[in-house]
């Protein structure tokens, strides 16, 4: 059972019959009250983010979170299908779940997934991919401040912003957090 004083940033509980997780803390105290916890949470199930207030007394159990090696196999309609690298087994999970981080996933490429109760709630990627740029307009030199940026099509069909000099068939690196461009690959 996890009390208030354990509600970190990060910490994954059961609240209301659903996992969530935990993306801001701050404690109170007031007066002669007891503590309260003021929290940002986000729910693992559809990624509703609310703020909610926690008394001192209450408590909460941990949630129940495994992490698998996973591999993309496809996505068709509105959901998007993986297979557990190690026995096989396949999931599907609602692609608007997991749309910002499918701009970024190949075909069969390997990824870790979090499931709650044995059913794929997410996917997690790594820091920074390498794809190959597909398509990029000829950057054009002229008066700036700063250095010129252009969109370019990855291999998976995401455009980005990437700086002028990068042509089509350049190996970019993608910090996959915020969407970037991060550096070209020798």
């Amino acid at each position: 059972m996890l009390n208030i004083a354990q509600l970190k940033v990060g910490t994954k509980f059961e609240y209301k019959d659903e996992p969530w997780i935990v993306l801001e803390s701050n404690h109170l105290k007031l007066g002669r009250g007891g503590g309260i916890q003021q929290l940002k949470i986000k729910n693992l199930l559809n990624g509703k983010i609310v703020n909610q207030n926690i008394k001192g007394n209450e408590k909460f159990e941990e949630a129940d979170i495994q992490t698998k090696n996973i591999q993309f196999l496809y996505t068709s309609n509105d959901e998007s299908f993986f297979m557990d690298c190690a026995d096989f087994e396949q999931f599907i999970i609602k692609t608007d779940l997991i749309e910002n981080k499918l701009k970024f996933i190949k075909s069969e490429q390997n990824v870790s997934g979090v499931f709650y109760q044995d059913k794929l709630i997410e996917i997690n990627l790594p820091d920074k991919v390498t794809m190959k740029v597909i398509g990029a307009e000829t950057g054009l030199k002229g008066d700036r401040q700063s250095a010129g940026t252009k969109p370019v099509t990855i291999e998976t069909g995401a455009i980005i912003q990437a700086p002028l000099f990068i042509k089509k068939d350049d190996l970019i690196v993608i910090n996959t957090q915020n969407g970037t461009y991060s550096e070209r690959k020798k």
